[in-house]
């Protein structure tokens, strides 16, 4: 599975997953307590592309039935990770490929990176950039265009996004960070290309309720409000809080005290939750899914 599942256009819970060479993508919707499986069209070409990549890390689709992925070719056998975005129409052939370092500076993140999907509005889609050290980013892609519109770099890891707003952990996960876009300048890139270079507002920062410093969590933001799910349950707060307001214990959701779990938290609206756990032993991931109602 690629990082746990989202809400699609149709306001249902989807999961994408990948077959391990790339060869083809299945959309699994749920149904009450069932997966829906259907293939996602990909016509040869496509397939071509996909094969000789070495990670898939996001994809998404959009209300007209176009499907999304941001790939990285080459992964860590190259200087410098190069990250590629391509539109599939829905017959499943190639609208627009663009290569993405093409469009940042890319020269403000460590030589090796992750992209993954944070978010989207209003056809604008929110990618993270992820580091091992601090030099983390988020970049703003409109699909429309193609075209990356705003950058800005920041010192924690991002993990969602809802307009101009990004939350994500530092410190090893035991704060949840909000911050804001201010204002920025265009910047001239190759080719005549430029782009947005935004700085972040002072950071809002809060203390992760958690059990353990490094162990499970997870964030999400929805409407106007920050979710954590942590090893010692659920919480919720406003993004101007000094802490976390607690919805429901451990004892709501099962595995949250393993440190040896990942989660990923998605939100459909003020009640509705769906929890994507995984735990990898002996080269083997296992994945299980949780749905949770707010009472």
């Amino acid at each position: 599975l690629n990082d746990g599942g989202m809400i699609d256009t149709s306001g249902s819970y989807c999961i994408y997953e990948w077959a391990a060479d790339h060869s083809y993508c299945t959309k699994k919707t749920l149904n009450g307590t069932s997966l829906i499986s259907t293939p996602v069209p990909l016509d040869a070409n496509v397939i071509a592309k996909t094969k000789a990549m070495q990670k898939i890390t996001a994809q998404w689709q959009d209300a007209q039935g176009n499907f999304y992925f941001v790939a990285d070719k080459d992964g860590d056998m190259v200087a410098q990770t190069v990250y590629y975005i391509y539109k599939i129409n829905s017959q499943g052939t190639i609208e627009k490929e663009v290569k993405i370092n093409d469009q940042i500076l890319v020269n403000q993140y460590d030589n090796h990176f992750t992209m993954k999907y944070l978010g989207q509005n209003n056809g604008v889609v929110i990618l993270g950039i992820q580091t091992e050290g601090f030099h983390n980013g988020v970049i703003y892609f409109d699909t429309a265009n193609m075209v990356a519109t705003r950058q800005a770099t920041c010192d924690f890891m991002p993990m969602t996004a809802d307009g101009d707003v990004i939350a994500g952990v530092k410190d090893f996960g035991s704060s949840v960070v909000v911050s804001k876009m201010a204002n920025g300048t265009k910047q001239k890139l190759d080719e005549e290309k430029e782009i947005d270079i935004f700085r972040l507002s002072s950071s809002h920062t809060m203390p992760m309720p958690s059990r353990y410093v490094d162990g499970p969590y997870a964030i999400q933001i929805h409407d106007n409000y920050i979710y954590a799910i942590s090893g010692q349950g659920f919480f919720k707060a406003k993004f101007t809080a000094n802490k976390f307001t607690q919805l429901y214990g451990i004892s709501k959701l099962s595995g949250l005290q393993d440190q040896s779990m990942k989660y990923v938290l998605t939100i459909k609206n003020e009640k509705e939750i769906y929890l994507v756990s995984s735990k990898t032993e002996d080269e083997k991931t296992t994945y299980s899914l949780q749905t949770a109602t707010i009472r």
